[in-house]
């Protein structure tokens, strides 16, 4: 019998904006609506909520994670975008962060250095509603197919914000979601609307400017 180990994996630490202020207030209602959320979530998520230990849920967080050996890099970035548009869309806003690190994972337990470094830059860096991608795992030259240079691959996910940190572009993931040209303006527009609305929620409930401006 093999001895538990750390892999070299991904490991993406993710939350949501807000949250705290929203589950002091929460209902019965709201809680129905969290859960029909997190039911929608499960089929954005795909594999890495169907295979055991590739996606650990606690609170408003959420670890999702995958051997790099197993696990192409872009295929989880398209699976993080997918995940953050499905919450975006719904006046949802997370952050987080997207590293290379050793990990242990099984079902209902992650632990190991990678994702200790995935929940500092979210804690530290992200600050706005964004999941910031590690210089280190957006570069790894191991991740990208043969015949392909890394922009080829991965550069549909990636942007980089002012500060020239790298960031998972999340609107990249209506291309595959939806189909159609309406659908696609629709959504964008229904994207910036969830915008407006969110800085008007925090307007009003006084947050601050420090809230205000991570949107």
């Amino acid at each position: 019998q093999l001895l538990p180990a750390l892999w070299d994996s991904w490991v993406a630490f993710i939350d949501e904006l807000g949250a705290t202020q929203r589950y002091t207030q929460l209902d019965d209602e709201q809680l129905v609506e969290d859960l029909e959320l997190m039911k929608l979530a499960r089929v954005a998520l795909g594999d890495y909520a169907d295979t055991p230990g590739l996606s650990t849920t606690f609170s408003d967080n959420i670890v999702v994670n995958g051997p790099v050996l197993v696990i192409p890099l872009r295929h989880i970035l398209e699976t993080i975008a997918r995940y953050q548009l499905l919450h975006t869309i719904r006046g949802r806003f997370l952050r987080g962060a997207l590293v290379r690190g050793k990990l242990y994972a099984e079902p209902g337990l992650v632990m190991g250095p990678g994702l200790v470094h995935a929940a500092q830059l979210e804690k530290e860096y992200a600050i706005y509603p964004r999941i910031l991608v590690d210089d280190a795992a957006a570069r790894d030259p191991n991740a990208i197919p043969a015949k392909h240079t890394e922009m080829d691959v991965i550069s549909p996910y990636l942007n980089v914000d002012k500060d020239g940190l790298r960031f998972v572009n999340y609107l990249q993931a209506s291309d595959a979601a939806i189909e159609g040209e309406s659908h696609q303006e629709a959504l964008v527009k229904a994207h910036g609307e969830e915008i407006i609305n969110a800085v008007i929620r925090a307007r009003d409930a006084a947050l601050g400017t420090d809230v205000l401006g991570k949107y």
